[in-house]
């Protein structure tokens, strides 16, 4: 009687370990799965945020004039940052972040001196808000939702 205990003891402990491997596999492709899906999703929402630039409604009743002559009409407020130059709007970029078991992005501009960029998505008290980067984050919230559920049914 005691060698089919041992021998049910024994199976039970190999079931055990295949069980701990399956999910140590599983876990690692749930992890690589939400990397991605943040990946995707920030790499998203700078994309929005540069298509939002370039279709920004523009108010061409109004021109400024620029340090070299030139004049740039500004967007309506509340509509994304017309382009002038393209500077602003090529230093919209993405970063993702991974330290440990957390996974996080950011988006945003490269330009801090000044913050132009928050300027422009929060308006100032001469300036109305023309906001480029909280339209562009809402608008990728159900790809990420959407991301993420895959990425664990799948993982």
């Amino acid at each position: 009687m005691s060698e089919w205990i041992d021998l049910a003891t024994g199976d039970f402990k190999d079931q055990i370990k295949v069980m701990q491997m399956q999910f140590e596999a599983k876990s690692i492709s749930v992890s690589k799965g939400v990397e991605q899906a943040v990946l995707d999703t920030i790499t998203n929402i700078e994309l929005t945020a540069k298509e939002k630039m370039d279709n920004a409604v523009v108010d061409m009743n109004k021109s400024i004039k620029r340090g070299d002559g030139r004049y740039h009409h500004p967007s309506v407020p509340g509509s994304a940052p017309a382009v002038d130059s393209g500077t602003m709007k090529n230093s919209i970029t993405h970063e993702l972040h991974i330290s440990g078991d957390s996974v996080s992005g950011t988006v945003g501009s490269t330009i801090t001196n000044p913050p132009y960029p928050s300027y422009l998505e929060t308006g100032t008290s001469k300036m109305a808000e023309r906001p480029w980067l909280l339209p562009s984050v809402r608008e990728n919230a159900d790809f990420f939702e959407s991301a993420m559920y895959k990425a664990v049914k799948n993982g």
